[in-house]
């Protein structure tokens, strides 16, 4: 669908906001910036998927801000599911948004935050001021050092090997703490 390289720009913030789909993000050392969507599903051509979903971005030398556009009427979907990966330097600010699916990070360092209204999220190897919420999925954080704020509505929270102040919420999960140090 779309595969977008940044790397010329000195920016240190990313927003990704979609309207719904799973988001995969890993940290690198290289400093490579790169986001690449996909969708599947009832789709007959290209031209077919642009018609129902559209990408807005603007990148500069402050943040990059990538927008996924469905063009449907209402909650209409059109059957059609998102993967995203976003691969960024390590020390990159980032917030996250996606209104239904998943969210994975790995090995991040800056301040971040991931929202999703019905996934999962996990997350490792990562460093910051960090915030995390759910509307009805799990989190699992391993592998953290910072000031880390979790909150799901309605699943279990599992946290190990935290470095720093931590604060959970759950409405209706279990709250699992393990320290291996």
């Amino acid at each position: 669908l779309y595969t977008r390289s940044f790397n010329n720009s000195n920016n240190t913030k990313t927003n990704l906001n979609l309207p719904f789909g799973s988001v995969e993000i890993m940290g690198n050392q290289e400093g490579r910036k790169n986001l690449v969507i996909e969708a599947s599903g009832q789709l007959s051509t290209l031209n077919d998927l642009h018609s129902k979903i559209g990408l807005e971005s603007n990148v500069d030398d402050e943040s990059a801000v990538f927008q996924l556009i469905s063009k449907a009427d209402g909650n209409d979907d059109h059957n059609i599911q998102i993967q995203s990966r976003l691969e960024l330097p390590r020390n990159m600010a980032l917030d996250i948004l996606t209104k239904a699916g998943h969210i994975t990070s790995e090995n991040i360092q800056g301040p971040q935050t991931y929202i999703t209204n019905g996934g999962h999220i996990t997350l490792s190897s990562i460093e910051g001021a960090i915030s995390a919420e759910t509307g009805g999925g799990h989190i699992r954080i391993k592998e953290s050092e910072g000031m880390v704020t979790l909150i799901s509505k309605g699943g279990n929270i599992r946290v190990q090997d935290q470095k720093g102040d931590l604060q959970l919420q759950t409405g209706g999960g279990s709250l699992q703490i393990f320290d291996h140090q």
